[in-house]
């Protein structure tokens, strides 16, 4: 599912794109996507049900965003399942959002090992549609593009030489915009 449709786009720039843009509008909403969810360290698309490899040792085990987990396994070095937790035994956190980051165990720590807890949830910050504030962030960044393709910072003309920006970093609101959304995974 794209973030935008072509049309909510020319309604932004108030007027119809060129043959040429029109023609190269998914790739540049493809690429602005990626801008936004790799800035944001997370995906705003409905997507279905994976499963992803997180170290134990602890009693609470930072994850990727996500909605509905559905399970929690002890795995072993083939990634075979060991054990299935009960959902009694741990807590999804935090408890009072859609989008949970992190799974603590209400009493001792998860099993030491590399990639040994196995979670199965929908990895992605969707919840029921994209957000507005997404959504404007892909609005401006896909003008931008349109309107200045090469995104040149600075240029130099004696010894030619020019300047890209980060088309995020660069824009002040588009920064405010997407702050809401933004994981910082460490």
């Amino acid at each position: 599912m794209a973030y935008i449709s072509q049309s909510e786009l020319e309604n932004y720039l108030k007027r119809s794109l060129t043959t040429e843009e029109a023609s190269n509008f998914t790739v540049i909403l493809a690429a602005v996507q990626e801008i936004i969810d790799n800035y944001c360290d997370t995906s705003f698309e409905e997507v279905s049900e994976t499963s992803r490899y997180y170290d134990g040792g602890i009693q609470e085990i930072d994850i990727d965003p996500c909605t509905d987990v559905t399970a929690v396994a002890i795995v072993d070095e083939e990634f075979d399942v060991d054990e299935t937790l009960d959902e009694d035994y741990y807590v999804v956190e935090p408890i009072n959002r859609t989008i949970k980051t992190s799974i603590r165990l209400r009493s001792g720590k998860f099993s030491s090992g590399k990639a040994n807890l196995k979670v199965t949830a929908k990895f992605s910050s969707y919840i029921d549609s994209v957000p507005e504030l997404v959504k404007l962030a892909c609005l401006k960044l896909c003008a931008d593009v349109i309107n200045n393709p090469m995104d040149y910072k600075s240029e130099s003309i004696e010894g030619y030489s020019y300047q890209l920006r980060g088309r995020i970093e660069k824009d002040k609101e588009l920064t405010e915009l997407l702050a809401k959304y933004r994981q910082i995974l460490i």
